[in-house]
């Protein structure tokens, strides 16, 4: 009988900020794939969820470490300019530049736009995230000038895809006053930044009802509850899925999200 092995059990905690159990959740489940298949598309992916966690702990040299694994195992089971692939190395170049490894880090996110520009096109809006990320690397390093034109082409692919007024849009504005105020362009800086207000002020609106906020998160968290109740540790349940594969061997499938 063939399983699959479900993470939702480790992903709402991720979301809810508690990393720590969710990192405890994804090395189950990356040892199990280790014990089953260890060089599995599956195991790639289970180990890219915890560089994920890993790099939202903070942890940058586990970060890359874990994706170096991630990379080595999904090269080969997916090919080496498959998207997963380019998030594997996405993933290695923030790990890269939260320990200040900055040319590591670039030549990582580097190889993740190659691939994505391959596969999506250079106008994609994950071509534009990426370019977000190369021009992050750029600012930590403090070459402004080197960032400007990342976060121009990004806010151009940006804007094209979710329009002019998106919060994203925003983001990726108030990043490219930063880098030019920094290099002195003070009046493009200004208008930058304030443009980048407007966005932001008309996303949040007025000041949020509390009490309506506050109902709407009390029943979010009593469903997740009730659904937690029902669930074990995610590397010990495992769910029927069907009988074999298509080559009639036993197998184990991982349950995907993107992240």
């Amino acid at each position: 009988e063939i399983y699959s092995l479900s993470l939702h059990d480790a992903l709402p905690i991720w979301w809810h900020g508690r990393y720590a159990d969710a990192h405890r959740a994804a090395e189950e489940a990356v040892a199990l794939f280790e014990r089953s298949d260890a060089q599995g598309a599956d195991l790639a992916t289970t180990l890219h969820m915890r560089a994920i966690i890993e790099d939202d702990l903070g942890n940058g040299a586990a970060t890359s470490a874990t994706e170096d694994l991630a990379i080595a195992i999904g090269e080969r089971a997916f090919g080496a300019r498959h998207p997963s692939v380019a998030n594997f190395w996405g993933t290695k170049g923030n790990g890269l530049r939260r320990i200040g490894r900055f040319e590591e880090s670039r030549a990582a996110h580097l190889r993740s736009l190659e691939i994505i520009e391959a596969v999506h096109g250079p106008e994609s809006m994950l071509a534009g995230d990426t370019l977000v990320n190369l021009a992050t690397v750029d600012l930590d390093e403090n070459k402004y000038a080197d960032a400007i034109p990342r976060l121009e082409r990004a806010l151009a692919i940006v804007e094209k895809a979710v329009g002019a007024d998106h919060g994203r849009t925003g983001l990726v504005v108030e990043r490219l006053g930063s880098a030019l105020s920094n290099v002195g362009r003070n009046a493009e800086a200004e208008a930058a930044l304030r443009r980048a207000i407007a966005i932001h002020r008309a996303r949040i609106g007025p000041q949020p009802n509390r009490r309506t906020a506050h109902q709407r998160a009390t029943r979010h968290h009593r469903l997740l509850a009730q659904r937690r109740s029902h669930r074990r540790s995610p590397a010990r349940r495992l769910v029927p899925h069907g009988r074999h594969g298509q080559d009639g061997r036993r197998r184990l499938f991982l349950h995907r999200r993107t992240l």
